[in-house]
């Protein structure tokens, strides 16, 4: 019995690792910012001349118009100023925003994000992430909540997909 359980976990862990698997990366680009347009989106200019908008993926920050949209905006132009950047990107989304993972010397920016309170993990593309970088960002939300860094010290921050949805509803965001 135990052993048909242990075959069975590991048929199990086996096919959610399957499913999990991130999509096929791109290359990665190096070059600079051009221009932080919110704490999650930049432009970008690669060492090869070519200039796109990119998204981050698997973190969302709060609006330019909701609480913490502006300290959101001025970590990522600290995390970015004046230093290397490279992208992955393996995607591009409904604006054609380039879906990147985006790192600076230190490692992943996004997770920087996270790891400050400047950022939610976005669980809703946690899929496209690695086992890896899904524990990690899950960790570092942990962290950031219970230190009460950035958006977390105030006590229920709205989620800007929640002040997005109030957004097309016409009501305001807090």
């Amino acid at each position: 019995m135990k052993q048909v359980l242990a075959a069975l976990t590991l048929l199990c862990v086996g096919a959610g690792a399957l499913a999990a698997d991130p999509p096929t990366e791109g290359p990665r680009l190096s070059g600079r910012v051009m221009k932080v347009l919110d704490g999650d989106t930049f432009s970008f200019s690669s060492s090869a001349r070519e200039r796109f908008v990119v998204r981050f993926n698997a973190i969302d920050t709060p609006e330019q118009l909701q609480r913490g949209g502006a300290e959101a905006t001025r970590a990522l132009r600290e995390l970015l100023r004046a230093r290397p950047v490279s992208v992955v990107c393996y995607k591009r989304d409904e604006r054609e925003r380039r879906i990147c993972r985006v790192f600076n010397a230190r490692g992943d920016v996004g997770l920087q994000m996270v790891e400050a309170g400047a950022a939610w993990h976005f669980r809703r593309f946690e899929s496209e992430q690695t086992p890896a970088e899904r524990a990690a960002y899950r960790a570092a939300e942990d962290r950031a909540r219970t230190a009460r860094l950035g958006l977390w010290a105030t006590p229920n921050p709205m989620p800007p997909w929640d002040c997005r949805e109030r957004l097309r509803n016409m009501q305001r965001c807090e």
